[in-house]
């Protein structure tokens, strides 16, 4: 519950973090 409450609320780091998870996700899939 927590983790979604704070994905939601999205600072400045959190948004580098997401961003790398992106680029992780778009790698295994390719």
């Amino acid at each position: 519950k927590l983790a979604n409450e704070h994905a939601l609320r999205i600072d400045p780091k959190d948004k580098h973090a997401l961003a790398r998870r992106k680029k992780i996700k778009t790698k295994l899939k390719s």
